[in-house]
């Protein structure tokens, strides 16, 4: 019974988060879209080479990618919260997230005071992996083998 609640508690904490983001997204478009190009232009002046045209092109469709995550923030965490293919759910928020950490907080190419503060948030994002790790395992149920029944 006790794994079943946590259960419930992770996939209500994880949902409600995401259906916030995609919430917050949908009521503060403009600011969220400024901090989010401010952020790509702060980024991209550090990257050289392949990397700074990728920014380039995500730069370009940006608003793209913002309708993007705000479909999925916003689908996905109620999907999570109702516990309607758990393990899918889980499994490509936890890949999306891994994804979007390590594009978006490029600690190592930073320094000083930006590099702390850029690896802070990706150590929040990988606080976030674990426990959509945990949803997506939560969902393996543990079946007797057959070899193990007992015999009369």
């Amino acid at each position: 019974m006790g794994h079943k609640v946590i259960n419930l508690f992770a996939r209500l904490f994880l949902g409600g988060m995401f259906l916030f983001l995609g919430t917050d997204l949908v009521f503060n478009w403009s600011y969220t879209s400024d901090v989010v190009k401010k952020h790509f232009e702060f980024v991209q002046g550090h990257h050289t080479g392949f990397f700074e045209s990728i920014y380039t092109i995500a730069d370009s469709i940006l608003p793209i990618w913002l309708v993007f995550f705000l479909v999925i923030c916003l689908l996905f965490g109620i999907l999570l919260i109702l516990g309607i293919k758990q393990r899918l759910i889980s499994g490509v928020l936890f890949i999306l997230t891994l994804f979007f950490g390590f594009f978006y907080h490029p600690f190592w190419l930073l320094e000083d005071a930006e590099r702390l503060e850029e690896m802070i948030d990706l150590w929040m994002y990988l606080g976030l992996l674990s426990a959509l790790l945990y949803c997506f395992s939560a969902t393996f149920e543990k079946k007797p083998r057959p070899d193990t029944e007992n015999k009369s």
